[in-house]
């Protein structure tokens, strides 16, 4: 989860210090159509984001964030029979985004992240294991505008 919680333009209007923290996890089993077709089938998922957000005076704001993801599959096909097939996937990061409000109606903002990701494959029951792909440092970027009316009461955004 390269990408803010949040459009980082939203900083520029921030009023006050916000902690926020998101965990998601969940499985996924094998789903009738798939048994249909002999395919056997479980994934776990697991992400987690900490940030902090505050503002530097009434027209500036600052987050940085803390973000981690992972998620491993198991299969196994008729092609495959008696092996089953693991995949996995992690990445870790942090993000540091600004916000700036350039007038009382619309603001601008930017981040960027930069994150570490790898990702292994393996077969088990035949014994062939393929090690761990390197691990990539990686960086992504945002930009972002928000436009609002003097009351708030419409708010529009876009987040590239």
């Amino acid at each position: 989860m390269q990408l803010p919680r949040q459009n980082p333009a939203y900083l520029g209007i921030l009023q006050y210090a916000q902690i926020s923290i998101m965990v998601n996890m969940n499985d996924k089993w094998s789903t009738p159509l798939l048994d249909a077709f002999g395919v056997v089938y479980k994934g776990a998922f697991l992400h987690g984001i900490a940030g902090y957000s505050f503002p530097l005076g009434t027209h500036l704001g600052v987050q940085a964030t803390l973000f981690s993801h992972g998620s491993y599959e198991n299969f196994r096909t008729p092609i495959t029979e008696h092996d089953e097939i693991r995949v996995g996937h992690r990445d870790r990061g942090a993000q540091l985004s600004f916000g700036w409000a350039a007038a009382d109606w619309a603001s601008i903002g930017i981040g960027a992240s930069v994150f570490s990701m790898d990702a292994e494959f393996e077969t088990r029951g035949s014994g062939i294991t393929i090690p761990p792909n390197e691990e990539y440092i990686r960086t992504a970027y945002c930009f972002g505008v928000l436009r609002k009316n003097h009351d708030s009461t419409v708010i529009f955004d876009i987040l590239s």
